[in-house]
């Protein structure tokens, strides 16, 4: 998905999706990836994180699932 097509998060929520959020760190922790390989997979088109105002990445908990599969 083209970053301009991403969604913008606030208070750790997808606007318009309702779903929770996570963040990089968490992601990496909860699925023992490192975040430079979170970062590719999203590079690839395999994840996509929404942007925060301030340029952090917000993930959707489904990708938990993703990555760990």
């Amino acid at each position: 998905m083209p970053a301009a097509d991403l969604p913008v998060c606030r208070a750790r929520e997808v606007v318009g999706g309702g779903g929770a959020v996570v963040r990089i760190g968490e992601l990496s922790e909860r699925t023992g990836t490192p975040r430079r390989l979170l970062r590719y997979y999203e590079e690839q088109g395999l994840i996509a994180a929404a942007r925060t105002p301030n340029g952090y990445r917000d993930y959707d908990e489904r990708f938990v699932d993703r990555v760990l599969s």
